[in-house]
């Protein structure tokens, strides 16, 4: 917030129309609105664990990075979605979902449930990092 001072002895005057700023342009930074990082990796193929949920829906998450490192993947919005035989046929010509290639990782920014769908036999690694922004004392209201 900024403030504005009025007279030398009066107390300042917070501006409530402040908004966040974001910079186009600088160097990447951490998301200051992140308070907590969880990291972890899956393995997903048609042959054992085909579909699987990577998060639920969260209300404190702030994004979700996903990287298909082996094999392609879809990510779906649903299981239903996750579990349509369009994501297992050879070459994924229409996914059901959001086709994720390898190597290259997706930024998602919502709170929506998310899940994957393997498109092959072949065993792939889904890595993904979460940032959450937890409800701490800093951000409860003041009476």
């Amino acid at each position: 917030m900024t403030e504005t001072h009025h007279h030398e002895h009066e107390a300042p005057v917070h501006d409530q129309t402040a908004v966040p700023v974001t910079i186009v342009g600088q160097p990447a930074q951490a998301n200051p609105g992140a308070h907590q990082g969880t990291h972890f990796t899956m393995v997903v193929s048609t042959g054992a664990t085909a579909v699987a949920q990577l998060a639920p829906r969260d209300y404190e998450r702030v994004e979700i990075r996903i990287l298909a490192v082996d094999e392609p993947v879809v990510l779906a919005q649903s299981k239903e979605m996750a579990e349509s035989a369009s994501n297992t046929a050879t070459g994924v010509p229409n996914p059901v979902g959001s086709y994720l290639p390898v190597g290259i990782d997706r930024l998602i920014g919502n709170c929506d449930e998310i899940w994957v769908a393997a498109t092959s036999a072949t065993a792939g690694r889904v890595s993904c990092i979460i940032s959450r922004r937890l409800t701490d004392v800093h951000d409860a209201p003041v009476h």
